[in-house]
């Protein structure tokens, strides 16, 4: 009988000391992680800012329009917030890098432009990268605009450096098109950068998926009370979603809408403050 617990017991240490060592590497890999984004933190100074514009160029082109001739603006522009720590700016190039793809590619499917031009995603673009796809933007506006007769096409995306506190760095994008008609459109976005992870911080980040649906109720009673709604809301509640375009301040988190999301046009964006003080507030992962 001896003899059989001696094997046992010896695989009972075996496996014991094989735990004890996956959770000393575990926790030794966390530890190490935590580190890392610690000394980020530590390194990461107060922020200058610079506004380099990268890409403006505005012409008059003349167009034909049901056989008259005329004159159409084409305007295209962009710029970028550079600062002194390179993997920030790295990231904001990409960020404007993608912007811009995505416009010409919206732009020249709508249009029936069939582009030969090799524009692909770009993981690390350079702000070379980003000057040239500008410039095939206003290329293809130009000949959009020959070729429709519009009184005009313009893009402009401007990045503008609201602030840092703590671990978080904050830009704003404002992102205008026009491409005939009434008016044109600007939206607003908003670039969350978690220094300690060099990375932007997405909805998820801050509020679980199952807390979201608290959230949404808490911004639909924002929203649905607010003095304009007073003879009913613009937005449906079965539409209304929570906002993935976001900034915090003293007064708390503002979730920001764009114009017909939650009112006509002329109401412009809208901004829908979740109060620090509020119980919602207490789901929010990341404290500002």
């Amino acid at each position: 009988m001896k003899k059989l617990l001696i094997p046992f017991f010896l695989a009972a240490t075996f496996s014991l000391a094989a735990c004890n060592d996956q959770n000393q590497t575990a926790t030794t890999v966390k530890s190490q992680a935590q580190t890392s984004e610690e000394k980020n933190l530590q390194n990461f100074p107060a922020l200058h800012v610079k506004d380099v514009t990268v890409f403006d160029k505005d012409q008059v082109v003349p167009v034909s329009l049901d056989g008259v001739k005329t004159e159409s603006h084409v305007n295209t522009f962009v710029n970028l917030s550079e600062t002194q720590v390179p993997w920030l700016n790295e990231l904001l190039i990409s960020k404007q890098y993608e912007e811009g793809l995505n416009y010409f590619t919206e732009f020249t499917e709508s249009s029936n432009q069939n582009s030969n031009e090799d524009l692909k995603a770009n993981a690390t673009p350079s702000k070379q990268n980003l000057m040239d796809l500008f410039a095939k933007i206003h290329k293809h506006s130009i000949e959009s605009v020959q070729e429709s007769g519009s009184i005009g096409s313009e893009l402009v995306l401007h990045m503008s450096y609201i602030g840092q506190r703590n671990n978080l760095v904050t830009f704003r994008n404002d992102i205008y098109t026009y491409s005939g008609g009434a008016h044109g459109l600007q939206i607003g976005s908003y670039l969350n950068i978690n220094v300690e992870k060099q990375s932007v911080i997405s909805l998820d980040d801050i509020i679980d998926k199952k807390d979201q649906p608290t959230l949404l109720k808490a911004l639909w009673e924002i929203y649905s009370n607010l003095p304009e709604n007073s003879d009913g809301t613009f937005t449906e509640k079965q539409d209304f979603t929570i906002s993935p375009q976001f900034y915090f301040d003293q007064n708390g988190i503002n979730f920001i809408y764009p114009p017909y999301a939650l009112f006509p046009f002329v109401y412009g964006e809208t901004r829908l403050t979740l109060p620090w003080d509020s119980d919602e507030a207490n789901l929010i992962k990341l404290k500002w």
